[in-house]
Order: C-alpha cells, then structure tokens, then sequence
C-alpha cells in the first residue's frame, strides 16, 4: 500500500496543476503517486490555499438516514413496543415533509 500524501505534498499537487498547468500524469510522476490519486486532488480547484478533501464524505456509501431520521425511529419504537417496519416507513417519510 502506498503511503499517504503529506499536507505539502497535497498542496504541490494543486500548485503543479493550477500554477504551473503541469499534466496529471507529470505530477504523478512528481509526486511519486498514481494518476487516480492526482486526478481525485484537482478535481475540486480550491478557492483558497487550503486543500480539498478528496473524500468528503468519508469512505463508502452516503447515509440514507440522517441524525433526525434514526431519533425519529428511535422515537417511534419506544412509543409503541411492538410496530411493523411499514409503519415505521410511513411515519418516516411523514416526518420528512
């Protein structure tokens, strides 16, 4: 496994690809690191000198449920022991509008 980029290294990238208009596959070469890794780095172009987050929002999948949504449920199932997944749902997305 690779080892992961430093902060200067991450801000080189962005210098070498928006300052300097080198290519993706010049970085990687730079910045010792495959192209994926470059490409995933410039695709949002800062608006200051901080460094994007190639990933947001974490690893894997987004939520479907936010915070509000599982105190919701939790809500429910503790009014009401024993609820079917169906009403569940139908005060889910009740509670959404």
């Amino acid at each position: 496994m690779a080892p992961h980029l430093t902060d200067q290294m991450r801000a080189n990238i962005i210098r070498w690809r928006y300052e300097e208009g080198k290519s993706v596959e010049e970085i990687a070469l730079l910045a010792n690191c495959g192209t994926s890794t470059v490409s995933r780095m410039c695709k949002t172009k800062p608006t200051d000198s901080s460094i994007p987050n190639s990933r947001p929002d974490g690893r894997g999948r987004s939520r479907l449920l936010d915070a509000y949504d599982v105190e919701h449920i939790e809500s429910v199932v503790e009014n009401k022991k024993t609820v079917y997944l169906s009403e569940i749902q139908s005060t889910l997305v009740t509670h959404r509008e």
